[in-house]
């Protein structure tokens, strides 16, 4: 394989490593948002439940980018790939093809594992509205 040859695979494949980086990094920082939501608190400070829900709003918009963006990349990957842009065997092809497939998993996967934590937050806001209607009627009748 000459230095040619290598270099739209060199570039294939750092292209798979960014988009990875990039999930990796949504993963760490959504799951601190959803903890956020479901604990109440930040640093030690208590949230308001507004706060909160404000919060699970920020967490729902990062979760569309997580998901949005390693799904384009698979697609321009698949152009890439099978549009003929690069030039190789059917082999060759269906290797990239795989590989091109794994930011497609991985959206796929926060996608299902972020409805799980959709209703662990939803859950978390209702006790607390329950809570804090709780402590008003209480502190009405004192």
């Amino acid at each position: 394989m000459t230095i040619d040859q290598a270099t739209p695979l060199a570039l294939f494949l750092a292209g798979i490593w960014a988009a990875t980086k990039a999930m990796l990094d949504a993963s760490a920082f959504v799951n601190q948002l959803r903890d956020t939501v479901v604990i109440g608190h930040k640093e030690g400070q208590p949230l308001t439940l507004r706060h909160r829900e404000v919060l699970r709003i920020d967490w729902l918009l990062t979760m569309v980018g997580a998901v949005l963006f390693p799904s384009m990349y698979s697609a321009f990957l698949f152009v890439i790939v099978f549009g003929g842009i690069t030039d190789g065997t059917a082999p060759y092809r269906a290797v990239l093809g795989g590989v091109a497939c794994i930011p497609i998993i991985g959206s796929l996967l926060f996608f299902v594992c972020g409805i799980g934590d959709w209703r662990l937050m939803q859950e978390a806001l209702a006790t607390a509205r329950q809570h804090a209607q709780e402590s008003r009627l209480t502190s009405n009748r004192g």
